[in-house]
């Protein structure tokens, strides 16, 4: 993974539709190399039917 072609498809706006609707689940190795080629902290909240928070995650990129 070298720029951002690399990444194409992973995280683009069908991907979050999809994880909206229900109809796939989160990957997270797509996350995980997201946050590391955009030097972001990526934060993951799972959430049940009624909005409460069940689950939270964060993948922290360390500054170089």
């Amino acid at each position: 993974m070298k720029n951002l072609e690399d990444l194409s498809g992973l995280i683009d706006e069908l991907y979050l539709d999809e994880l909206q609707q229900g109809n796939t689940d989160l990957g997270e190795l797509e996350i995980y190399a997201a946050s590391k080629l955009h030097s972001w902290n990526v934060v993951v909240t799972a959430v049940d039917k009624d909005c409460k928070v069940v689950s939270k995650f964060i993948y922290i990129v360390e500054n170089l």
